[in-house]
């Protein structure tokens, strides 16, 4: 943990820390670079992925889908305790960018592919995209996050009279500073809590992994937020500080890829979901 971090949450809260402490979450943070990553084969936003031969570029209608960043997940498994995610491959993101009328959440109008394969066996995708966005190195750093104010956490810890809300509200630009270093850094992030922009995003989730009609009945409600619980965040990509050219397509909010946690077990990515919200 953060020690600046520790000591806020510990001088804010006093016997509430350890509760206060248990709901905040190792994350995964992404930086963005002014640079391009050349030759290299790195972890990267944009530009055209580096692909094992034989790949399978995802496509939508017949058109191929926008591709939105690869992690080299090595260059992660300093950053994730926990390790959730494969130590080795590449996780690929792509989203179609054809859409126009609502946004791209449905099945096939996205696609997380994972590759298990070596780094060194990669090579520079040739396929002719019909929009490539700007491309990014990136670098990661070691981040924390909090569940958002509708999130059950949150609503828990406020029946004890713990107001996380109001500690966020209060200290939130100070805590961006001291973890990302700039408050200008995007919110890019790989697991954690999402940072929603309408209250919740795992519900949505698994409201989607169950196919469930709108409206919904009490029961399923209740399904919804408990399912909700079991899905992780692989990436979280935030489109409102993005300069990358895909904000007309998708808006300025922020765009969350979740996958269940048995679907992560047996690395099956065909299950991962998106939803995107906006402000």
């Amino acid at each position: 943990m953060n020690t600046q971090l520790l000591d806020i949450i510990k001088s804010t809260f006093n016997k509430d820390s350890k509760a206060v402490l248990k709901v905040i979450k190792p994350t995964i943070g992404i930086r963005p670079s002014e640079n391009s990553v050349r030759d290299r084969v790195t972890s990267k936003l944009g530009g055209g992925p580096d692909v094992p031969n034989n790949f399978d570029w995802p496509d939508h209608g017949g058109k191929p889908l926008t591709f939105l960043c690869q992690i080299i997940l090595e260059e992660i498994t300093g950053y994730e305790p926990s390790h959730l995610l494969p130590k080795t491959g590449v996780l690929y993101f792509f989203v179609c960018t054809e859409i126009k009328d609502r946004f791209p959440e449905q099945a096939g109008e996205f696609k997380v592919v994972y590759e298990d394969v070596e780094k060194e066996s990669l090579h520079k995708s040739h396929l002719g995209m019909e929009l490539t966005l700007t491309e990014r190195a990136i670098s990661f750093y070691q981040h924390y996050t909090f569940p958002s104010y509708q999130e059950y956490q949150t609503e828990k810890l406020s029946e004890k009279g713990i107001e996380l809300e109001e500690f966020l509200d209060e200290y939130q630009f100070e805590i961006r500073e001291m973890l990302m270093g700039d408050v200008e850094t995007p919110n890019h992030q790989i697991l954690g809590h999402p940072l929603a922009l309408q209250g919740m995003v795992k519900p949505w989730w698994a409201m989607e992994y169950l196919k469930l009609p709108e409206p919904l009945s009490e029961k399923q409600e209740m399904k919804m937020y408990k399912m909700g619980e079991e899905f992780l965040l692989l990436l979280q990509f935030d489109l409102e500080n993005e300069d990358q050219g895909i904000q007309e397509f998708l808006g300025d909010g922020m765009a969350y890829f979740g996958i269940h946690q048995n679907d992560l077990k047996i690395q099956d990515f065909n299950k991962a979901l998106l939803v995107i919200q906006n402000t």
